[in-house]
């Protein structure tokens, strides 16, 4: 299926499909999407997410550089992917590839560019090999592979920019399996107009999509409603907490910084306590001095300690 992407073919096919990076979404594992939201937006009840933003840019800008870079380093040849790939057999099941290995059998390549403390935090690494990549992308590689027929996939990794790491993962056709039949599951779902359950804070932007006008003639009666009150009291209680506790770091702050005054780092037993400076700069319209930056944490506490 020849679809060049961001067309308007590819956008319709996506709104037929699961895709790649969005079925981790099935599973409660991914930060961008939930099911309650897929849910909505291949109804069409919500709009796609916005393709066209600056995360989505930079991945067509840098994903090309990623990829030679690559090429380059590990010797391997790679090649741009611009067909839409559906299951063999599964509705609703379909992948978009970054790119390829050129000579067969063919070898879906994904790329990525990734913050170094996401990457220190959520990667696993031997050398400049990835042994362990976080479970949403677990989840993509093999979608592809489900989609594509292939028995491996790899992923080159960009971190901070300049330093490349990879890694090759086999197929596992146990997680396809859960895969297939959580889509089908969903497709049937979206056909029978069953909605998923909303998934606590992360699906608050998309009720805010679906009741963005309010009728003034209408009020609800929460009075008898335990689940509303409850939600009614946390609300309340994180806002007060959170007033509080900015009011607190910032007095905490103050008393920090005027015993370090001009020192790097103290001393404190049981934290870590650090300070980064800062330069000055031109940041649009007007120029930025120079700070530091304050850089905190708890310590675990020692086993057997008092």
């Amino acid at each position: 299926m020849n679809i060049a992407v961001n067309t308007p073919e590819w956008l319709a096919a996506r709104q037929k499909n699961i895709g790649g990076s969005e079925v981790a979404g099935l599973f409660g594992l991914s930060k961008y999407t939930t099911s309650f939201k897929l849910y909505h937006q291949k109804r069409g009840s919500i709009d796609p997410d916005v393709l066209d933003n600056d995360r989505v840019l930079a991945g067509q800008i840098l994903e090309p550089a990623i990829a030679n870079l690559a090429m380059a380093k590990f010797e391997i040849n790679l090649r741009r992917v611009h067909r839409y790939i559906p299951h063999p057999t599964v509705r609703g099941m379909a992948a978009s590839l970054d790119y390829e290995t050129v000579s067969a059998p063919r070898i879906p390549a994904e790329i990525k560019n990734v913050d170094f403390r996401v990457f220190r935090d959520e990667w696993e690494i031997d050398g400049n090999t990835i042994t362990v990549c976080p479970p949403h992308i677990q989840l993509q590689l093999v979608h592809q592979m489900a989609c594509t027929g292939a028995k491996e996939a790899l992923i080159f990794v960009l971190v901070a920019g300049n330093t490349l790491y990879h890694g090759r993962f086999p197929f596992r056709a146990d997680i396809a399996e859960k895969i297939e039949r959580r889509i089908t599951h969903f497709w049937a779902d979206v056909a029978a107009e069953r909605e998923p359950a909303i998934e606590g804070g992360d699906d608050l932007g998309v009720l805010q999509d679906l009741y963005r006008v309010s009728d003034p003639a209408t009020t609800v009666d929460l009075s008898g409603d335990n689940e509303a009150i409850d939600a009614a009291h946390r609300l309340a209680a994180a806002k007060t907490i959170g007033a509080e506790a900015r009011r607190e770091e910032r007095s905490a702050k103050t008393v920090l910084l005027e015993k370090l005054q001009g020192a790097s780092a103290a001393t404190l037993p049981g934290f870590e306590l650090t300070m980064s400076d800062i330069k000055g700069a031109r940041v649009e319209a007007f120029d930025r001095k120079p700070y530091r930056k304050m850089n905190f944490k708890k310590l675990p506490e020692k086993e057997g300690a008092a």
